[in-house]
């Protein structure tokens, strides 16, 4: 027996047979549970494997030794979205890793940060972190909806940061039947996709270009307007003062993210939360059929591209002549300008006082014991730069696309 061989047995010997044995039935559970999200040949496992110094199969079960411990991992393939298990002290963690806010800063942020704010105690130290501080608002934002579900199903889970951020609960399995530990499971997986559902729609506000050509590009052209879809455009909160101050813009925006509302139904995230919420009216009706009567347009049904929202998903394609609209192009010039706001105007204030847009822009600002006379003057500066330069750099790419086309496309926000 080579060494090889000697180690993974090494490994093994921590395992006792009944832990075995109980981790292969509730793996044949959750196989037979989920099985119409797998994609062929994909399945959970408990079957150990080791890799390097470790036992681990990412489809199947892995093994971990911790001191004098193991730790069981039972998960399917990432792409799967499917919660994941682990068990450990005779404790059992089911968990669902689908809010990522912390990827777009990983570049910057130390091992150890990101270990640290895992845990909830640590989130006041970062605050204004000005690498740091918008994660750690999207993590309360994320543990108040933990709380929320909690009250909702009775349940216990709680919200993790760090690199990988999830919703997780953790109950003892200590003289418990497989059926019991199974029922305890099936009680917190509701709880736990709504939660991270919820929050998947705070953080995702990243949304890619995507575009219907009328004639076929060349492969060259096609590459380099694939690097524009991959860097995506960033609405964040913006999107609802847009909502608010101007008419046709909004609409534009809305209908390429979401598609049309039935009049009387809330326009969903971002352009609405929290208290503000926006219903689609009649009068975003009419703008929207007035819109689509001047432009060519599609609109076209497709699985959502987030692997947390199940179903298809309604996106209106717009021709890019619809940015040339005189109505159109002179609300972009006021958000360019940054003319769309002002601290003397009694509305603008009112809605700037809003205690989600507040929060949002309260690390942004870094600014703390001051008059409200002085923060709304900062609100209008820091959201009116924001407007000015999420709403540039969407037009820019825009017309990136029809220097090299021409007009002859339709574009769309979809989902990142």
């Amino acid at each position: 027996m080579d060494k090889e061989d000697e180690k993974d047995l090494e490994w093994k010997a921590f395992l006792g047979k009944n832990e075995i044995e109980f981790v292969d039935r509730l793996a044949e559970y959750l196989n037979k549970k989920y099985e119409k999200f797998f994609k062929k040949g994909e399945k959970y496992g408990a079957h150990p494997y080791r890799i390097d110094d470790k036992i681990e199969l990412r489809i199947d079960a892995s093994v971990l030794r911790i001191d004098n411990g193991v730790k069981l991992e039972i998960s399917a393939s990432f792409w799967n979205a499917l919660p994941w298990i682990t068990i450990f002290n005779e404790k059992l963690t089911v968990g669902f890793p689908e809010f990522r806010s912390t990827e777009h800063a990983l570049g910057d942020i130390s091992s150890h940060v990101l270990k640290e704010i895992e845990n909830k105690e640590n989130w006041e130290k970062y605050k204004n972190d000005e690498t740091f501080g918008d994660e750690i608002f999207l993590y309360e934002r994320a543990d108040e909806i933990a709380s929320e579900v909690n009250k909702k199903y009775g349940t216990n889970i709680v919200f993790r940061g760090g690199e990988d951020c999830w919703f997780e609960t953790t109950f003892s399995i200590k003289d418990k039947s497989l059926e019991e530990v199974i029922k305890e499971i099936e009680r917190n997986i509701p709880a736990l996709y709504e939660a991270s559902e919820k929050a998947c729609k705070i953080v995702a506000t990243i949304y890619n270009l995507d575009f219907i050509f009328n004639k076929p590009v060349s492969k060259r052209t096609a590459k380099q307007i694939e690097k524009l879809q991959r860097v995506g455009v960033y609405l964040e909160n913006i999107s609802v003062i847009l909502r608010y101050k101007l008419k046709y813009l909004p609409i534009i925006l809305a209908t390429s993210v979401h598609g049309p509302q039935k009049v009387g139904e809330g326009v969903p995230f971002p352009f609405g939360f929290g208290k503000l919420k926006l219903v689609w009216s009649e009068e975003d009706q009419r703008i929207f059929e007035e819109l689509k009567s001047k432009v060519e347009t599609s609109t076209e049904k497709r699985e959502w591209s987030r692997r947390v929202y199940r179903g298809e998903q309604t996106y209106v394609f717009w021709s890019a002549k619809v940015l040339d609209l005189e109505e159109v192009k002179e609300e972009i010039e006021r958000v360019k300008e940054g003319k769309l706001l002002s601290s003397k105007d009694k509305n603008d204030v009112e809605l700037l006082k809003n205690v989600e847009l507040v929060k949002d822009y309260g690390v942004k600002q870094k600014i703390k014991s001051v008059s409200e006379e002085q923060r709304i003057r900062s609100m209008v500066r820091v959201t009116s730069r924001d407007m000015k330069v999420h709403v540039n750099e969407l037009c820019k790419k825009i017309d990136d696309v029809r220097n090299q086309v021409g007009d002859n496309f339709l574009f769309s926000l979809t989902l990142w």
